[in-house]
């Protein structure tokens, strides 16, 4: 598919879909429209603040998941994880 078509699609189903990049941080890189339904995040505020997810993970959370991006990010390892997650309005 080109770019076009591709983004036509993922913004139009409802699902989040996101790219990150291999950094400490798993910088969001982009994220589709239905983000701001899920989080009250929109895509502009993810991809200008890099460590915003980070930040809105659960305190309980955060350190595991940041040594999950941790592997992922230095040795390929496939992310896979399940954590919580605060929303913009507090949830």
């Amino acid at each position: 598919l080109s770019e076009r078509k591709y983004r036509q699609l993922v913004e139009q189903i409802p699902a989040v879909v996101y790219m990150a990049k291999a950094d400490e941080n798993s910088s969001t890189e982009f994220a589709s429209n239905y983000i701001e339904a899920v989080t009250g995040l929109n895509g502009e505020e993810l991809t200008t603040h890099p460590d915003l997810w980070i930040q809105r993970i659960h305190t309980e959370d955060r350190e595991r998941v940041q040594e999950a991006t941790q592997e992922t990010f230095q040795n390929g390892v496939e992310f896979h994880e399940e954590y919580r997650f605060q929303a913009k309005d507090g949830t």
